[in-house]
């Protein structure tokens, strides 16, 4: 039930799994430990109005996090006069990096309730993302600049279902309203797709104002919850 989350588990160094079938927390306790063991740390995603809460407690799971999906029709993005100092680069066109100490804090991502995670260690993570996604889809990730100066990015992948929003990062060193990255991305998307797709964390409500700006439409929350080998069970 519970399946190794690849890319976790070269992040973190240690095998790190994900749950998203409830029907685990119907296991006996032994059968949830012996699955749970096999790995350093577990997430569970699930729709919290399903959630059983009670029995996600008692298996040693905690909540971290709660993410809204959303859709959004890039055709319905506005456009401003503002954006006209902006510029877009795709990656398949002109083919850039991203470098780790350019990215500005992920202070509202739900890892950093992991053990022992630094800021940096949870920088590096989004930077990893990021390599992924310029290498696997190039057209769809764009470096937006103002004045000859980097403000940001916005990496995403073309799907059967729509472009999956994938990751939105500022520059640490940018001067504009993030916003303005957001809504540069979405206006140079729409050009080449009808609809985006995601989900933030509620954590961020600033994400939450730039697509309800932009006339997205949300759904059901859906609740983060982990589980932490500790010490004494890795010796049990």
């Amino acid at each position: 039930m519970i399946r190794e989350h690849e890319f976790n588990s070269r992040w973190w160094g240690g095998r790190a799994g994900v749950l998203d079938r409830l029907d685990f927390f119907e296991l006996s306790d032994a059968e949830q430990k012996s699955a749970l063991e096999a790995f350093e740390w577990v997430e569970l995603r699930a729709p919290l109005e399903d959630a059983p809460l009670a029995a996600i407690q008692r298996s040693g799971f905690f909540q971290v996090d709660v993410q809204i999906p959303f859709r959004i029709a890039l055709s319905r993005v506005p456009s401003s006069p503002s954006l006209s100092e902006f510029t877009v680069e795709r990656a398949s066109e002109t083919p850039f990096t991203i470098a780790d100490d350019e990215l500005a804090p992920f202070d509202k991502e739900r890892y950093r309730h992991l053990p022992g995670v630094t800021p940096e260690r949870l920088t590096r993570r989004y930077g990893q993302w990021s390599r992924l996604l310029l290498e696997s889809d190039p057209a769809w990730c764009l470096r937006i600049s103002s004045n000859g100066r980097v403000q940001g990015w916005f990496l995403s992948q073309n799907t059967r279902d729509g472009l999956a929003l994938e990751l939105a990062m500022l520059h640490r060193e940018g001067t504009i309203s993030g916003t303005y990255v957001y809504q540069k991305a979405l206006l140079t998307y729409a050009a080449d797709a009808r609809l985006g797709f995601a989900r933030f964390s509620v954590a961020n409500p600033a994400v939450l104002n730039i697509y309800a700006r932009f006339g997205a439409q949300f759904f059901a929350p859906a609740g983060s919850w982990f589980w932490i080998r500790t010490p004494s069970a890795s010796r049990a």
